[in-house]
């Protein structure tokens, strides 16, 4: 989640992996996977760099080897996991 702020100054919290297009054309324009779009305050610069800050918190949460965020190798093997094992499309 990163926070921006509308033109008209109120701040929100925004699903940074819902983000499909940045376009500053001279407002910045966040177009969202729905279709929906946002003007905010933002450059596409400092909209860039937040996503790339919460991506790097969550893939630092699970040190880039968590077995489900696509970021690396699963923790266990799932020969030694009965549960990865028996849900391989899972990992």
């Amino acid at each position: 989640m990163i926070s921006l702020t509308k033109l008209d100054g109120s701040r929100f919290v925004l699903n940074a992996d819902l983000i499909r297009v940045v376009e500053e054309r001279p407002d910045t324009v966040v177009t969202l996977t729905s279709g929906d779009r946002v003007m905010v305050k933002e450059g596409a610069e400092s909209i860039i760099a937040k996503v790339i800050a919460y991506r790097r918190s969550i893939h630092s949460l699970c040190g880039g080897t968590a077995p489900r965020c696509g970021c690396g190798p699963s923790h266990t093997d799932p020969a030694q996991d009965p549960d990865q094992a028996a849900a391989p499309h899972l990992r």
